[in-house]
């Protein structure tokens, strides 16, 4: 199983993202005591603005988890990436604003399609939720409560995110242990925008 989940790690930090309107630069392996992360360089008209895993592109936004180097008292250099997930607008400032989403989490696994998102959410009294929303305004679009669960780990991969179908009209969730049978959100209802 966990050279399975190395793999999946390394797939994660590999994919490409095509967009001139921003560069990722060569990847970096920043590492806790739990997991280990590829984090790129992001430079945005060959300047330098953060490191970021996981990043991807919604509408106008580049969204992502950000990076931080750590040195300890030997000089050694360590890494971790910060709490929540984060963004810049591509058209306009290159300011790094966190992603206000409803109960969105590190284990959140969101999963982008155009201006939309579909993600695992939990409040403070670990209640879980899944949920679709807009980018833009973190509108609810479709949501189901899964009740209390209690995920004995601190591996932010655990959840399965969310596959998208049918141009963004359907979000499906999938999860052996918390989900008997898959959660589908069909759009159609309910169009984004």
């Amino acid at each position: 199983m966990y050279p399975l989940v190395l793999l999946f790690a390394f797939f994660v930090a590999t994919r490409a993202i095509a967009d001139d309107r921003f560069q990722l630069g060569p990847g970096k392996w920043f590492n806790n005591v739990i997991q280990s992360f590829q984090c790129k360089r992001l430079e945005i008209q060959g300047r330098f603005l953060t490191w970021v895993h996981e990043p991807t592109v919604s509408g106008n936004k580049l969204v992502f988890r950000e990076c931080y180097e750590e040195k300890d008292s030997s000089g050694s250099t360590s890494g971790n990436v910060k709490d929540g997930w984060y963004w810049i607008d591509l058209n306009a400032s290159r300011e790094t604003k966190k992603l206000l989403l409803p109960r969105l989490d590190n284990f959140s696994q969101p999963a982008f399609c155009g201006d939309i998102v579909a993600y695992w959410g939990r409040n403070k009294e670990d209640d879980a939720w899944l949920l679709v929303a807009r980018v833009a305004d973190g509108k609810i679009l479709k949501e189901k409560s899964l009740g209390k669960v209690f995920l004995e780990t601190d591996y932010f991969g655990y959840l399965t995110p969310a596959k998208w179908e049918n141009n963004c009209r359907r979000a499906i969730f999938v999860h052996e242990e918390f989900l008997k049978q898959p959660v589908v959100f069909d759009l159609e209802s309910n169009p984004p925008g």
